[in-house]
């Protein structure tokens, strides 16, 4: 095992020095299959981990999904039943939460000698959305500009691409009411979408940078983009008009953003570790808190949302950290929890 790392770390070294990314996703994205590095190491990488949704004390484990291949993103159907999965090399995975095992899994793009020519992640999945009703999956990929619709329980396409960005689609996002499907794309745009014809129903145009996410209201009337330009937009998803003017007060990009679960507040995270509470409605500040953690620092912060009761606002690193706000508590208070092996958001 030492000699196969000295081999792959001399060869990755200056990828590995000027990458943003930690090493253990630095260099696994380039091992190969066959070597003994990546039967070591393959199952911290492969795993989603359940956590309780009792969020009251330490998380607690409820179990692991066996994904069988390094873990891009995931998304999880209405009832609880299945989580969807997709990887670095284009695949996606169906699994049962209940048993943890893999139901069903496709190549959706690419071809399985990606990984031997150390192009492993030109087809990641970046995003994938479950309807409302569990009978489709919607994916984006570094592979193309385009979304993909799924048969959930085949993982057979159901229609052609719905094409409308002209860059890499970052998140993907369903309403409450199921009615449409958000795409927020390194074009700076956000595309909507009705989610039972596939049909492009308009651009919101308005940011300057890559909108990395987005987030609809309860009510599923408005929704909220986060930008690469530090702003938040919350826009009006039926007219696609802007709704007041942009939230300003990040300094570096603004990586995801959760409304809260009554509507009544909006949780940013930012790319210099901070993250900041809205009042959901009048758009001021309510909050902010800068997360001083070593995992954090050295990786950032990757996913940001609300707790099921609203009592605090849920943090995870790339490392193995988690953070709990709680904004409205009289000492601001914070908790910091160790998760076994890296989270993956699930975008």
């Amino acid at each position: 095992v030492a000699s196969a790392l000295s081999v792959h770390l001399d060869r990755f070294f200056n990828i590995i020095l000027l990458s943003t990314p930690h090493i253990y996703t630095s260099l696994m994205a380039w091992i190969p299959k066959a070597s003994i590095l990546w039967s070591c190491w393959d199952s911290e990488f492969s795993r989603a981990r359940i956590l309780d949704r009792d969020i009251q004390g330490t998380p607690t484990e409820l179990g692991l999904v066996d994904v069988r291949e390094f873990l891009s993103t995931f998304a999880v159907s209405c009832d609880d039943v299945f989580l969807v999965a997709g990887s670095y090399n284009g695949s996606i995975s169906l699994c049962d939460l209940q048993s943890g095992s893999q139901i069903i899994s496709t190549r959706a793009y690419g071809v399985d000698e990606d990984r031997e020519t150390h192009v492993f992640d030109k087809n990641k999945i970046m995003a994938l959305a479950y309807s409302r009703n569990g009978k489709k999956i919607f994916s984006a990929s570094k592979a193309s500009y385009d979304i993909d619709v799924w048969d959930p329980f085949t993982l057979s396409r159901i229609t052609n691409a719905m094409q409308g960005h002209v860059d890499i689609i970052l998140c993907l996002a369903v309403s409450p009411d199921g009615a449409i499907l958000a795409s927020s794309s390194a074009d700076a745009k956000i595309g909507i979408w009705d989610v039972e014809s596939h049909h492009l129903l308009r651009m919101l145009v308005g940011h300057s940078g890559a909108v990395n996410f987005v987030s609809f209201y309860p009510d599923a009337a408005q929704l909220v983009s986060a930008s690469d330009d530090t702003t938040l937009v919350v826009w009006n998803a039926q007219s696609g008009s802007r709704i007041g003017e942009p939230l300003k007060g990040h300094t570096k990009a603004v990586k995801e953003v959760a409304v809260s679960p009554d509507g009544r507040f909006i949780a940013s995270a930012s790319a210099n570790f901070t993250v900041r509470v809205w009042n959901a409605q009048s758009f001021t500040p309510a909050g902010e808190m800068a997360v001083h953690h070593s995992s954090f620092e050295r990786n950032g912060i990757i996913h940001v949302l609300w707790a099921p009761d609203m009592s605090c606002v849920l943090i995870s690193s790339p490392g193995v950290f988690m953070t709990k706000w709680f904004p409205e508590a009289t000492s601001n208070s914070v908790e910091y929890f160790e998760i076994p092996t890296p989270f993956v958001s699930p975008r």
